[in-house]
């Protein structure tokens, strides 16, 4: 039994636990018995709410994800598979007509329609016996949904609202989980992040009382978890304005609140460039130890532009642009405008070091966001480094961006290299942001060497 959600070339396959014991849900499938699937509407792994509805839909369960398997993708692939690990919420035992719970002792001689997925079921029972590693985010874990849950109704009620219907599971990955909270009063949001990225609530009150609506209300912090409890931001996200206008914009408040922190940012990891330039060698030295898919000339090429890098880390410190607050993930779909304002959120990676690094994100894909704009990268940097004016010379200000491009890029790489991937447990989440750091670092620091 399988739910057909979109045309999308994907399936997902589904780990459904019994409520009250050891045991998954299995469906008839050509005389063998397979996992439920069903077919996702997003091909973002982290969007989860689409699979939630769909057991509901197809088996009147009420469930959420805890965590994606991963998937056997590889090029040229017509058809993605995919495993996902759920908590069945539903209080009573009902069967789905047609299915049958499977415990472990049964497993072995079951016949299954899909042989490859029995690793991923030894995987799961044998955790039932031994327990999850300790690294296990908090949210991929059994009873976390209803207790968070819990303390959202609670917080709504201290602040008179009353929700209009249930505490809806968004987003669910390593690097955060999202939940949606309908109220009469509006949406609420509440955001949970791993401890290398948790400062993200503490950091918005303490931004909100510095640019009161331009970034999102948080209404509670849930310090036990690493949490908040936010305001809906009614605004639309910039990337869907394709408006070049609000683009410049976005880049030059945004720069503009850069500058008023210079010397009062809170207390966030601090990485000047000079302190980027001492951490190259260790990066090279760590590489090797995490098996990132990287090519097989790439740790050369790396090693080759060492020295030119440090050298760029030297140069871009010496143009004069102090640090200060730097979003770590601008992306423009992190980016909203209301009315006249525009609204910054997502502020998860953020740390004190060189501004401009943030362009680097904001003007990534730009061409898929504006296009047929060809002017319009100039147009956003000159808008960005008008904020700047008056820091240094213009031609210091223009010579300062272009040098923060591979140190940007040496930023992002030492993020994930050295902060967030030893702290996660499916590094295959983002090891390819690290991947893509490591050839942006490459492409932009051998093309200064030529």
């Amino acid at each position: 039994m399988s739910e057909s959600l979109s045309t999308i070339s994907s399936t997902c396959h589904l780990l459904l636990p019994h409520p009250h014991q050891a045991a998954l849900l299995f469906v008839p499938d050509q005389g063998a018995w397979a996992l439920p699937a069903v077919t996702p509407t997003d091909p973002h792994f982290g969007v989860v709410a689409h699979l939630n509805q769909a057991v509901q839909r197809a088996f009147g369960l009420d469930a959420v994800t805890l965590r994606s398997l991963g998937d056997d993708w590889r090029p040229g692939a017509e058809v993605i598979n995919s495993v996902y690990e759920l908590e069945n919420l539903t209080p009573d035992a009902r069967l789905p007509a047609g299915c049958r719970w499977v415990t472990q002792d049964e497993i072995a001689g079951l016949s299954l329609a899909a042989p490859q997925h029995r690793p991923y079921l030894d995987h799961w029972f044998r955790e039932q016996r031994a327990g999850r590693p300790n690294i296990r985010r908090p949210w991929a874990r059994p009873g976390w949904f209803q207790a968070v849950r819990t303390y959202i109704e609670e917080q709504a009620r201290m602040q008179g609202l009353s929700l209009t219907g249930p505490v809806r599971q968004l987003r669910n990955w390593e690097r955060s989980t999202l939940l949606e909270v309908p109220t009469q009063q509006g949406r609420l949001y509440y955001k949970a992040a791993p401890a290398p990225l948790a400062q993200e609530g503490p950091l918005l009150c303490w931004l909100a009382e510095r640019f009161p609506g331009e970034v999102p209300q948080v209404m509670a912090l849930d310090e036990a978890r690493g949490g908040f409890l936010m305001q809906d931001l009614q605004a639309v996200p910039l990337h869907e304005t394709q408006d070049l206008a609000r683009y410049e914009q976005a880049a030059r408040r945004y720069g503009e609140m850069q500058r008023a922190l210079v010397g009062q940012g809170p207390d966030l990891p601090h990485a000047s460039c000079m302190a980027l330039a001492d951490q190259v060698d260790w990066l090279l030295n760590a590489l090797p130890e995490r098996s990132l898919p990287l090519g097989p000339h790439d740790l050369e090429r790396l090693q080759a532009v060492a020295p030119q890098l440090k050298a760029l880390c030297a140069q871009l410190a010496a143009c004069g642009v102090p640090d200060t607050l730097e979003h770590g993930d601008f992306w423009p779909t992190n980016v909203a405008v209301r009315r006249e304002e525009v609204v910054f959120f997502d502020f998860s990676d953020t740390t004190i070091t060189h501004p401009f690094f943030s362009l680097r994100l904001f003007l990534a894909e730009l061409e898929t966001f504006l296009p047929a704009q060809p002017t319009a990268r100039d147009s956003i940097v000159e808008a960005y480094l008008s904020a700047w004016v008056g820091v240094t010379t213009p031609a210091r200000l223009r010579r300062a961006y272009e040098l923060s491009r591979p140190v940007a890029a040496l930023h992002a790489a030492l993020l994930y290299v050295g902060r967030l991937l030893p702290a996660i447990e499916a590094q295959w989440e983002m090891e390819n942001m690290a991947v893509w750091a490591l050839h942006d670092l490459l492409h932009e620091a051998e093309a200064t060497m030529l």
